[in-house]
């Protein structure tokens, strides 16, 4: 009986925010500035051009201008391939990413909290009106939750059993990690919170042999999308100086 009330709940809520997130979405919230400049970075992509600000018809500048990065772009210039260069594909993007966050926030509650707190969770989450300001736009905000929430769920899984069992999980967990940290620089501050999370675990993972290995695999798996992201979103020539100066 409770997993069926559950199941209810579950779908009616869901069905308000589909509603919500679906309605007018072409024009509604409007259009903005950045969005636009995605679009164009985006339309760009697709047709085989570069992640970066087009200034003049063969000048563009690198992509450390724009606050998204190939995480968030990567999969809308896969779906104008698709279906072609529009608004509309454009936001059914957002809305997919948007779709992805509550999923994931709403399976992390009720694994860490139990079904009651996911379903009255959700429930806010819902009826929070920003979500859908920012996540029906295509911006980098929504997307960089899809992809943190997902690596926290994953990790709760990964984390709860055997952990000789997950070693697959731990990497793809550090890689969506790394895919959250690419989205908008603001999730940057994901790494100081994952060097806190080691220090309270230091001695497990610098001190035993499991630990070593599920810290070297995660790390693999996090370092992978953050070095694509530096190439992409600053070239191959950059210096650390200058990223900490654009970013601090």
């Amino acid at each position: 009986m409770m997993i069926r009330t559950e199941k209810i709940l579950f779908s009616i809520i869901i069905a308000f925010f589909l509603f919500v997130s679906f309605f007018h979405f072409q024009t509604n919230p409007d259009s903005w500035f950045d969005e636009g400049i995605f679009h164009q970075i985006v339309s760009n992509v697709s047709q085989g051009g570069v992640i970066g600000v087009q200034l003049s018809e063969n000048n563009f500048s690198d992509s450390s201008l724009i606050s998204v990065g190939y995480s968030v772009l990567y999969p809308a210039s896969t779906a104008f391939i698709a279906f072609g260069d529009s608004i509309t594909v454009l936001r059914l993007v957002a809305i997919g990413f948007l779709i992805g966050f509550v999923l994931c926030f709403y399976f992390l509650v009720r694994k860490l909290y139990g079904s009651k707190h996911a379903l009255l969770s959700l429930l806010l989450l819902s009826m929070f009106s920003p979500l859908y300001g920012n996540g029906v736009n295509f911006l980098g905000e929504v997307p960089g939750l899809f992809y943190f929430t997902g690596a926290l769920l994953l990790s709760a899984y990964s984390f709860s059993d055997k952990i000789k069992q997950n070693i697959s999980l731990i990497f793809i967990t550090g890689v969506l990690f790394g895919l959250a940290i690419s989205a908008k620089p603001i999730y940057i501050l994901i790494i100081p919170a994952l060097g806190v999370a080691f220090l309270i675990k230091w001695k497990f993972f610098l001190k035993s042999k499991q630990g070593l290995k599920l810290l070297s695999i995660f790390s693999f798996g996090l370092l992978i999308p953050l070095a694509y992201w530096w190439y992409t979103q600053f070239g191959p020539t950059v210096s650390f100086g200058r990223v900490f100066q654009h970013y601090s």
